[in-house]
């Protein structure tokens, strides 16, 4: 688990596919986050479609199940711990 913010942008310079896993306030949130520290985002991952757009920003929203693991890629929780998504995420 990461312990701070520079942490978080050393780790994502690393990685040419970033990915952020949700699609919600938190997801959009992490996303301006990332823009304004340079650092591109290729898309979003959802557990389901359901309530949750096509697209964001003009990048894709997939399924876990639509997502192609790339070389060299990161996905970016944007859930918080104490949500009840964090542990339907980890079962998926």
């Amino acid at each position: 688990m990461l312990n701070n913010v520079e942490n978080l942008i050393e780790i994502c310079k690393k990685y040419r596919n970033i990915y952020i896993y949700g699609a919600g306030r938190n997801a959009v949130h992490l996303y301006y986050f990332l823009l304004k520290n340079n650092i591109e985002v290729k898309g979003f991952i959802v557990t389901n479609k359901s309530d949750n757009p096509n697209e964001l920003y003009h990048l894709p929203v997939l399924t876990i199940n639509e997502f192609t693991c790339e070389d060299d890629y990161i996905i970016i929780l944007s859930v918080i711990r104490s949500s009840s998504f964090y542990n339907e995420i980890f079962d998926a």
